[in-house]
């Protein structure tokens, strides 16, 4: 006796039984590899995003370094005595500090920079004794003495008094071939230090945006 074939109702279920199979498995692989896909390429951006932020860093570390080695080519020239322990005091601090907030705090710790608030003087006469005592010189303050007479007897506002003072002591020191030197800082007052004429004409030539002189207050 001859053996019957499976009927076409079975074909036809065995068909779709295996299409479904088939299906669910491509389905779960598809899955799958769709997530890993996605994962990866999370993680490649993200990897992308972490390498491009480090190449910022250095480069912005490298540009602070050779602003700073920039900056200390010309600044040393101000005080020669120190160049050894600013160079260390720079090298000691990190982040992106600016090199002349780092100047004016290293020379004001060593007496060799002195603020002076915008309102005015603390006490009369404590520009030329600061300027006095880091120059270790006798000067004649003809101007700056003139001045100070003539505040007695004209009432001037004492912000505006302590420009015309800054003005004339520069004038008294241009006679013993030195001069007032301004840096340029975010607090609220003056932050004045004194330079032979050489040493000013170099530092204003090559740092402008780090230091001023009296005429431009």
């Amino acid at each position: 006796m001859k053996k019957r074939g499976p009927s076409k109702l079975t074909i036809l279920f065995g068909a779709l039984g295996l299409l479904s199979v088939m299906g669910l498995l491509l389905y779960f692989l598809g899955k799958f590899f769709v997530e890993k896909v996605d994962s990866l390429l999370i993680l490649a951006g993200l990897g992308l995003i972490f390498f491009i932020a480090l190449l910022y860093e250095l480069k912005k570390g490298f540009k602070q370094k050779k602003k700073s080695a920039d900056f200390l080519v010309i600044a040393n020239s101000i005080r020669p005595d120190f160049k050894n322990e600013i160079e260390s005091f720079f090298k000691s601090k990190k982040g992106n500090a600016n090199p002349i907030d780092l100047f004016q705090t290293f020379m004001f710790d060593k007496g060799q920079v002195t603020n002076i608030d915008w309102s005015g003087e603390e006490s009369e006469g404590e520009i030329e004794a600061f300027v006095e005592s880091i120059t270790q010189a006798k000067i004649t303050w003809t101007k700056a003495n003139e001045l100070r007479e003539k505040q007695k007897v004209k009432e001037v506002s004492s912000d505006k008094f302590l420009i015309k003072l800054f003005k004339a002591i520069d004038v008294d020191l241009k006679t013993i071939n030195l001069r007032l030197l301004f840096l340029k800082t975010d607090g609220d007052f003056y932050s004045i230090t004194t330079v032979d004429n050489e040493t000013f004409e170099k530092v204003l030539t090559h740092l402008k945006k780090d230091f001023y002189a009296a005429d431009k207050l």
